[in-house]
């Protein structure tokens, strides 16, 4: 970066050289012509080097991304398809013990027709 002096120097070296050009007179263009040499020596301004910053992911998480998946993930892979049967596996069931208590039943009435029978 240029120091305010130089900088001072070379803004009074244009406006004499723009002033000049407005009066025709040669005489500030040396002026402006040292000031433009002295500036092409000062470096390029580059910009600054930045270190790449690195994360170590565990430590801002407080878990590995491979934990975190298995805490999002379900506990069984099927828990859906039973969340979505479950209504249906009730209804099922309840007419499962419906259907065995009339076939007991009918057995029962068997057993006693043959006993009455059979005495």
């Amino acid at each position: 970066m240029e120091d305010a002096a130089t900088r001072r120097a070379r803004l009074k070296a244009i406006k004499a050289a723009a002033e000049a050009r407005m009066e025709g007179s040669e005489e500030p263009a040396a002026e402006v012509e040292a000031v433009a040499t002295a500036s092409k020596s000062v470096e390029a301004a580059k910009a600054p080097e930045f270190e790449e910053i690195t994360v170590d992911l565990d430590a801002v998480i407080g878990h590995s991304a491979e934990e975190v998946i298995v805490n999002v993930a379900p506990k069984k892979a099927n828990w859906d398809l039973r969340r979505d049967i479950a209504p249906k596996l009730a209804k099922l069931e309840r007419r499962t013990q419906r259907a065995m208590i009339e076939l007991m039943k009918q057995e029962e009435q068997h057993r006693q027709a043959t006993a009455e029978a059979g005495a």
